[in-house]
């Protein structure tokens, strides 16, 4: 009993995280039908905040094979918000990189993103709790990173 006493906090923290994961997505998904799937949105998201990569690794990040790599990276290239870049160090390896449009239209799209929490999920919101909120997810978010660094 008191093995499942101590492991208590952490089973809520993390079904509390998949719900709000969950929910989060699922509304901003709903309301920000676009041109685009979410993997080519999660490859522009990972190219602009890791950088350059080559396919297979782009593929791993957002849980895609290869072959579904491919005609995401086709499509992205021909909207011209990637570039494919050859690696000076093996011909075989071609990195693909965010380009200036790519980075503009993920702006444009977090904008979106949050006007709509604003407008919709904060919308009945007294401004203390919302204070209490952004303190509490900011200590989420502080431990998510610490323990995903180690």
């Amino acid at each position: 009993m008191q093995e499942k006493n101590t492991q208590q906090p952490h089973y809520e923290f993390a079904q509390s995280l998949l719900e709000i994961l969950i929910f989060v997505h699922e509304y901003l998904v709903d309301n920000m039908r676009a041109s685009m799937s979410p993997n080519h949105y999660r490859t522009l998201i990972m190219l602009k905040h890791f950088g350059p990569d080559n396919m297979g690794s782009l593929a791993k990040k957002i849980a895609v094979s290869k072959q579904q790599m491919t005609p995401i990276i086709d499509r992205l290239a021909k909207e011209e918000l990637i570039v494919r870049i050859p690696s000076e160090a093996d011909r075989r390896i071609i990195n693909i990189a965010l380009t200036e449009k790519g980075e503009t239209l993920l702006k444009s799209n977090l904008d979106k993103c949050h006007t709509l929490i604003r407008e919709k999920l904060c919308a009945n919101a007294t401004e203390e709790e919302m204070r209490t909120a952004a303190e509490h997810l900011k200590s989420g978010m502080l431990l998510i990173r610490r323990c995903l660094d180690n």
